[in-house]
């Protein structure tokens, strides 16, 4: 591969001309300048490969030497802009070819049959898009719905543990340990009570883990508590001895955030959808937090809602500044995801709030699909379907390419919540209005639908995503793919002064597709990687890697890597096959391997 280096005159007219000399001259000088290579200055290498430095003519001149020429040792001219969009000229370095002419541009992600790949994917590891990226996760929610036993609760640990849960939001009341007002109007607590003992069991879990716990409250608090309405500061009081207690005296530290009362804009909410009454309430909340220092170590979440309120906080001074971060709820159509549409929208969130408000991140608090939901009892049956966990994988990855600092699902387990409706009669059985959202539902088998408690497809492909991508990654720049529905991640994980890495694809089309993913920065260090393949080749709802989710004594079977993938080049590319409506990632974490990104 020549590149020849151009003048400052624009390439056209006299300069063609001179540069179809040029190329002549290069091609009657290539074989002496092959065999001449110990004569010919060396400079440093190219994405891994060899590169020489040279003139004709007086002109400058490189050349980038394959590590295996093809034979006749074919070689394509650059003659400006080397360097710009290489996917395809790394891709062809690396490329075992047929001793054919190979052709192809440097300026596109498609690249020529020849390579036999339908697009390159460049990983660019010097660009970071979110430093810290807080995971990907699921709202964990005490079991206050249906009370769970002992053996219950320990088998939803187990399948966590296995999965893997970085990020979650965590939800409760103001009742749950306020039980009303003295003569004086002092709060009456009661930190023990069995809903406060719920909590406690999933903190315990998630401090034992290391999990990023946003926490907050649901509502406003029932009048039994004594306080008076929304904007009574009696509840940010109660709400910061809540704080108190959970960071002080239980000692977790686990807890980073604050969410004051959930999807605020909302005519269902507390709020009804009034701005000036939520930011009243959230203002009286951070002045508590101020008051006590509690500020400096939990940061309170604007909105929980959607974009309009994210924008209203980024031009609220007084919102902007007591925000700690920046969270909203997505529930979208699924045409939204395979558009490719989110990732523009998160790209246009985080770059408002590094504009407005720097330094402070944006991540999805809830989300989910809307097709197909049941509105009356809130319950989406299509978490039974393969094709949910590749779009919601889809939606992680746009998120990720956007920038965002992470996501939680809506909800890990159906046993968790049920749906109050006003079509609800008394006579009802509660267990017909849980909300199917989950990954399981753990109660299912005392209530007559064994099947339902075990693992859905989509538990495989969330749980590839929480483990490779954990708390803490740096998230970093892949390139467009240029193909509908094929979109790349791609995260660096440190350890040490050495890093990990991870890479996401997900091909979310009705056509199979081969993508090369390149790492330039990785050239020349050969790594073990592990493979995760979320893939339905002969739909039947289940993950061809994983066909059986329970043994013969119903104990549960957890997905593990489909393979492991020895001595691979990153710099001269991984080639992938994406099946139609699939996902897939590889890591090196598994495997122990690191690498030094440049």
């Amino acid at each position: 591969m020549i590149f020849t280096k151009p003048s400052t005159v624009h390439p056209r007219g006299t300069r063609i001309r001179r540069s179809l000399v040029h190329g002549t001259l290069l091609t009657i000088a290539l074989g002496a300048l092959i065999a001449a290579l110990p004569e010919v200055a060396k400079g440093d290498d190219w994405n891994g490969y060899e590169k020489i430095d040279f003139s004709v003519g007086g002109r400058g001149a490189l050349l980038v030497a394959p590590k295996q020429p093809a034979p006749g040792k074919h070689w394509i001219w650059r003659t400006e802009f080397f360097g710009v969009a290489p996917q395809a000229d790394i891709a062809l370095l690396g490329e075992e070819h047929d001793g054919k002419p190979v052709g192809g541009s440097a300026r596109s992600n498609a690249v020529s049959d020849a390579t036999k790949v339908d697009a390159v994917v460049t990983v660019d590891a010097d660009k970071v898009l979110e430093k810290n990226f807080l995971g990907v996760g699921a709202q964990f929610s005490p079991y206050d719905a249906y009370k769970i036993s002992a053996s219950d609760f320990q088998l939803v640990c187990q399948r966590l543990d296995h999965m893997g849960l970085p990020l979650t939001r965590i939800m409760l009341m103001a009742h749950w340990y306020c039980k009303g007002l003295d003569d004086k109007g002092e709060p009456i607590y009661d930190w023990d009570t069995w809903l406060m003992q719920l909590l406690y069991k999933n903190l315990d879990w998630c401090e034992k883990n290391n999990t990023t716990v946003m926490i907050g409250e649901w509502a406003r608090p029932p009048s039994r508590t004594g306080i008076k309405g929304l904007q009574d500061p009696r509840w940010a009081r109660v709400v910061a001895d809540c704080v108190e207690h959970l960071l002080d005296d239980k000692g977790y530290t686990c807890i980073k955030y604050f969410n004051m009362i959930n999807e605020p804009q909302g005519s269902w909410s507390s709020t009804r959808g009034n701005w000036d009454l939520w930011r009243s309430v959230v203002t009286n909340l951070h002045h508590e937090f101020v008051e006590r220092g509690l500020d400096k170590r939990i940061g309170i979440a604007v909105a929980d809602a959607g974009k309009e309120w994210t924008f209203k906080g980024l031009d609220d001074d007084r919102v902007r500044a007591l925000a700690g971060v920046y969270e909203e709820h997505w529930y979208l159509m699924n045409k939204s995801i395979l558009s490719g549409g989110m990732e523009k929208e998160t790209r246009e969130r985080v770059a408002a709030i590094r504009e407005k408000d720097p330094g402070k991140a944006f991540f999805l608090g809830e989300c989910g699909l809307h097709d197909g939901l049941d509105h009356v009892r809130d319950q989406q049956k299509n978490v039974f379907n393969f094709w949910y966990g590749v779009s919601m994988t889809d939606l992680a990855i746009q998120l990720m390419r956007g920038g965002g600092a992470g996501l939680v699902v809506w909800v890990l387990d159906d046993a968790m919540h049920q749906k109050a409706s006003r079509s609800r009669k008394p006579e009802d059985d509660p267990y017909e209005w849980r909300k199917i959202w989950g990954f399981w539902d753990i109660v299912a088998a005392s209530r007559g639908n064994p099947e339902h408690r075990n693992l859905r497809p989509w538990f495989y492909a969330w749980s590839m995503m929480t483990r490779c991508f954990p708390a803490g990654c740096k998230t970093i720049a892949a390139a467009p793919s240029g193909l509908d529905g094929v979109r790349v991640a791609a995260a660096k994980i440190a350890d040490g002064d050495k890093w990990h890495l991870s890479m996401a694809a997900v091909n979310n089309s009705d056509q199979e597709r081969t993508v090369r993913l390149v790492v330039p920065a990785a050239a020349g260090q050969p790594v073990t990687l592990s493979k995760f393949e979320y893939v339905d080749k002969d739909n039947d709802n289940r993950v061809d890697s994983w066909p059986e989710v329970v043994d013969a004594n119903g104990n549960d079977i957890y997905p593990t890597p489909t393979d492991t993938l020895t001595k691979v080049d990153l710099g001269a590319g991984l080639v992938v096959s994406l099946p139609p409506k699939s996902a897939l990632c590889v890591t090196t974490i598994k495997e122990g391997q690191h690498l030094t990104l440049r």
